[in-house]
């Protein structure tokens, strides 16, 4: 479709909006010759116009005259979802709130702090400190404990939305969830505690040091650094993912100096993009209501910032980063429950195989 007429009518079809198709740019018509002009002209005539059997109002054609406006209060938005001030605050604070209660369960399972910890008034907004954090040690690493993805269970219930997904729909997200947490909770919490030491920091405690950086295994040589292949395959496959998630995800993630607030709305965001096109039709409305509320909730949260838009935009952007990234990961994962003698994880299998669903 490189013919601007046809994109147009493609998105006239499609139900775009007719400003939001033509370009805003003053004098663009005197670059189109004499025959395209006139078709474009033809589609700004009077009263109803149509492209295609599709009807365009004057409405549009009056909008289309109009600057756009890239404030939070132009955000092109079915009315139906357009929140007030009050409703971004109420619906903010949920997801704040049960992001610090998976941070509370974790604190109380990995650390031995008081419980009197999880009755604070305040968002936990990071479950370790420093001292709290274990090495890694891939010769004896057994997996994620099951209590881990029972927080993860409690998370995906208290999500709004969710219970009214049907239960095939409901296990599909806590599957990407789980995936997209373990990926944006390490990067977060190394942003808070890891980043400035070198230290990448999972969201089990568990800490990799990451300066200087690990062999990935790929070297020429690398393996003679191990006793057997068995520990090298071990190796490779376990720190190789982890050098990803380092230099793809966490880096640019600190770099973005992201907030507890944004964290939490941009990994709710990004858990229904990920799982929406495995739903069913109904899961597919709910997605796109609490997708376009999240999405005005962190628009209006970076408005906050002295480049709003753009901070929005490279938010949006780091989604490409967190996506590729969980594919990634869950490749590896695959890899290592197919070739490894014994399963890493107990739960690893079913938690990978869809056909459970």
């Amino acid at each position: 479709m490189i013919c601007k007429k046809c994109r147009f009518e493609k998105c006239i079809q499609e139900n775009m909006q007719k400003r939001m198709v033509i370009s805003q740019r003053e004098g663009h018509l005197k670059k189109l010759n004499k025959k395209r002009r006139s078709i474009v002209n033809g589609h700004q005539q009077n009263g109803n116009n149509q492209v295609n059997g599709h009807k365009v109002s004057s409405d549009e054609d009056s909008d289309f005259n109009n600057s756009a406006s890239t404030s939070h209060q132009n955000l092109n938005v079915d009315p139906v979802y357009i929140l007030s001030n009050e409703e971004i605050n109420t619906i903010s604070e949920v997801y704040y709130q049960i992001e610090s209660d998976l941070n509370v369960r974790r604190m109380l399972s990995h650390t031995t702090k008081s419980f009197r910890l999880a009755f604070s008034n305040e968002y936990c907004k990071i479950p370790y400190t420093k001292e709290d954090l274990v090495e890694f040690d891939y010769n004896t690493y057994g997996g994620c404990g099951g209590f881990e993805f029972a927080h993860l269970i409690d998370l995906v219930k208290a999500i709004p939305g969710s219970n009214e997904l049907s239960s095939r729909d409901k296990n599909l997200l806590f599957r990407h969830l789980t995936a997209g947490d373990a990926q944006m909770n390490s990067a977060f919490y190394t942003e808070q505690i890891g980043f400035a030491d070198g230290t990448l920091v999972m969201q089990d405690r568990l800490f990799y040091k990451m300066v200087p950086l690990p062999i990935s295994g790929e070297e020429p040589g690398a393996d003679k650094l191990f006793d057997d292949n068995d520990q090298f395959q071990k190796y490779k496959m376990v720190f190789g993912q982890k050098r990803r998630l380092w230099l793809n995800l966490c880096i640019p993630y600190c770099n973005l100096n992201i907030s507890y607030e944004e964290h939490c709305l941009l990994k709710f965001l990004a858990t229904w993009q990920m799982t929406f096109h495995c739903f069913d039709e109904n899961g597919m409305k709910i997605y796109k209501r609490e997708s376009k509320k999240l999405n005005q909730c962190l628009h209006r949260l970076c408005m906050k910032h002295e480049n709003g838009e753009l901070r929005f935009a490279n938010l949006l952007l780091f989604l490409s980063h967190l996506f590729e990234e969980v594919n990634e990961l869950i490749l590896n994962l695959h890899m290592i429950h197919l070739f490894h003698p014994e399963p890493v994880c107990p739960a690893l299998g079913e938690l990978l195989n869809f056909d459970t669903a």
